[in-house]
């Protein structure tokens, strides 16, 4: 499940132009990645490798919020720029007039594309690296593993692809500025000077911090195992053992990770025209990944629709025929107090005639068993 979340929403950030949409889909991948890190470890017979894949997913959602957060701030910090503009196609060139904010983006985007040495690269080198060992231990499905394994290489460098597309878009190319960005409040002073448009410092100031976090919390906590001997002390996590460095999977993972880079690189920059020609020569393929593979239509369908025809009928039931009987418990008490309110009328000698009479026919009944 994890591996199908991170394959499946990095396909639909290839082709969305929404610039925080992209990011948005890529967090989805990103958590789908460290769910298939806690999966690695859960058939496992070793507790070490259960520690192993837990300390993974856990150190992935660390580095994650740093360089996440970083590019979400930068993407709002564009989207302040350019007047609330965030579609990447009416971007352009946007380095020489936001050039605090392209540096903090490229340094948030490296790091989720798991450029070498980067916070991203160690923690998603883990992942990736539980999910290969996951295969070696595991007696069954080791097949699976693989299949796995190569899902999780796939999803790295369709993220490399994606997130330097976004910045490519947006930062490179010819200059191009919403004419929105010059109508905001924040725009008006940058008419007669592009580079005035940059975001103020109490913007750019957190994208920054982020940035240094970003590039570097993976070589602090990851080579040196501190983040693992930290958690490691939770209770009930089985002992935990560092692992030996995987070479071989840093290789690899740098290899995908320089190669969705160097495609982006290629189509945005070299060849800019190359990414409309793809999509028309495979139009339903392009069309399924930017209307998100129908899931937001087959959610309505099979889980909204259902549950909405549910609450009707509830909410129906509820109205006609639960307040109805409701209203005839109340209308029958009612009617029965009509009724019987003559009983009720305050005359010490009807009650006393009424008790005689309920005596009697009490011993008559009694009498006629006898």
């Amino acid at each position: 499940l994890g591996a199908l979340s991170a394959l499946l929403t990095a396909l639909i950030a290839l082709t969305q132009n929404d610039l925080k949409r992209v990011l948005a889909y890529s967090t989805i991948s990103q958590l789908g990645y460290m769910f298939l890190a806690l999966g690695s470890g859960v058939r496992s017979g070793s507790e070490a490798f259960v520690t192993f894949a837990v300390l993974a997913a856990l150190f992935h959602l660390f580095t994650h919020a740093f360089f996440k957060a970083l590019l979400f701030l930068s993407a709002g910090s564009v989207m302040h720029a350019m007047g609330n503009v965030i579609d990447m196609r009416r971007f352009g060139g946007l380095r020489k007039v936001l050039p605090q904010t392209h540096w903090t983006f490229l340094c948030g985007g490296a790091a989720l594309a798991g450029f070498p040495l980067l916070s991203g690269f160690w923690s998603k080198d883990e992942i990736l690296d539980a999910a290969w060992t996951a295969g070696l231990h595991a007696e069954q499905y080791r097949g699976w593993y693989l299949v796995l394994w190569l899902v999780g290489l796939l999803t790295a460098g369709l993220t490399a692809f994606y997130t330097f597309r976004a910045y490519f878009m947006t930062f490179w190319g010819e200059e191009r500025i919403p004419q929105e960005a010059f109508e905001h409040p924040h725009g008006h002073a940058a008419h007669g000077g592009t580079p005035r448009l940059e975001s103020p410092p109490v913007m750019t100031v957190p994208l920054m911090v982020l940035a240094v976090f970003a590039v570097g919390v993976g070589l602090v906590l990851g080579p040196t195992h501190l983040f693992g001997h930290f958690v490691a002390h939770t209770p009930d996590l089985p002992e935990y053992e560092a692992e030996v460095p995987n070479y071989f999977m840093m290789v690899i993972s740098s290899l995908v990770a320089l190669a969705g880079i160097a495609t982006a690189w290629w189509m945005y920059v070299r060849q800019p025209d190359l990414p409309a020609r793809l999509a028309k020569s495979a139009q339903g393929l392009y069309q399924l990944s930017l209307n998100k593979f129908h899931i937001d239509e087959l959610y309505e369908a099979f889980l909204l629709a259902p549950l909405a025809g549910f609450t009707t009928f509830i909410r129906i039931f509820d109205l006609y025929v639960l307040d109805s009987l409701v209203d005839l418990t109340g209308q029958l008490f009612r009617w029965l107090g009509l009724r019987f309110r003559p009983v009720q009328n305050g005359l010490v000698q009807f009650y006393a005639l009424a008790m005689v009479l309920g005596l009697t026919v009490f011993l008559i009944a009694l009498l006629l068993k006898l």
